[in-house]
């Protein structure tokens, strides 16, 4: 009986933190946008007239989203795929339920509990690391095509510094994740970061390069799209100069990566004498794109999520 009722009562706090999320996700959106109206008006009429002449190239944009995010899907079946066996699309509702949750937590940190909880295997949490590997084989290629932007905006000698800095964070890391390994309680969730094979590792990292590609290209249509003057080599910069710094710089922000994008665009083409606002209409496009819509379709799969594991 004891049972039954504390599993009732699970079920009910479970709900109740599924409609929490979903709740502060709505909220917090509102409470960003409502005191934004000049810009806002700006803006739509940068936007309708950006679909007006250009909505087959904006369309493309939002087809390559799924693209993009089935992908980052293709990563975390191969991580998954260590405990248990994930269909592409069960792969790709982990992935949108990740993103839904961490949407509404700081740092992305509900990514990996969204995630996880899709997963109905016992030893679902040992994933922990998995899901750690996978981001950093996406900082590590966001890196080295973020050096681009660098020697655009600073010149080959700080190029030389930050494959320094890169190579010294990659031993740094290495270092850290085996002396994590060995601490009580906490180094099991990442042992399983051993069991993964080289071939493995070589393909999450040749997926987070497709997956940067993707939306690299996204990026460069919707500037083409909103900028009056469009110089593909600037562009190109800009674009892994944008990624670089929205990878590297702390999100403190409940709103994904909203702000630090727009802020890194903004110094980056500023230097150019490049008119802020198409920027700013390019990246917060971006931004609903590939974060805010699938965030919205990913929330029907958080009520799905379930505490119960398989036995």
């Amino acid at each position: 009986m004891k049972a039954k009722l504390s599993q009732s009562l699970v079920k009910q706090i479970t709900v109740l933190l599924k409609v929490l999320i979903i709740s502060i996700i709505l909220i917090m959106l509102y409470f960003k946008l409502r005191d934004q109206q000049d810009l806002l008006q700006e803006m739509k009429a940068l936007f309708i007239k950006g679909f007006t002449e250009n909505r087959w190239l904006l369309l493309l944009v939002i087809l390559l989203m799924p693209v993009n995010w089935f992908i980052e899907g293709l990563k975390w079946k191969i991580i998954a795929g260590k405990i248990v066996h994930l269909s592409k699309w069960q792969a790709f509702k982990g992935i949108l339920s990740g993103l839904t949750v961490g949407f509404a937590t700081p740092h992305g940190i509900g990514d990996y509990l969204g995630r996880i909880m899709t997963v109905k295997h016992r030893q679902r949490f040992f994933l922990i690391g998995g899901i750690m590997l996978g981001r950093l084989s996406q900082l590590v290629v966001t890196l080295l095509f973020g050096m681009a932007g660098v020697f655009y905006l600073f010149g080959l000698k700080i190029v030389a510094y930050g494959f320094m800095a890169v190579l010294v964070t990659s031993i740094l890391v290495v270092f850290l994740f085996n002396r994590v390994k060995h601490i009580k309680n906490v180094g099991r969730f990442f042992r399983m970061v051993d069991d993964y094979s080289v071939g493995e590792v070589g393909k999450i990292i040749l997926l987070s390069a497709c997956r940067y590609f993707v939306f690299s290209l996204q990026f460069l249509i919707v500037l083409f799209v909103f900028l009056p003057k469009f110089d593909l080599r600037l562009n190109v910069a800009g674009v892994t100069w944008v990624f670089l710094a929205k990878s590297i710089l702390p999100s403190f922000n409940f709103l994904s990566d909203l702000g630090i994008r727009e802020y890194s665009a903004i110094y980056f083409f500023e230097n150019y004498q490049i008119e802020i606002l198409p920027v700013l209409c390019a990246s917060l496009f971006i931004w609903m794109v590939n974060i805010l819509m699938p965030t919205l379709l990913g929330i029907p799969f958080v009520f799905q999520l379930n505490s119960k594991v398989e036995p």
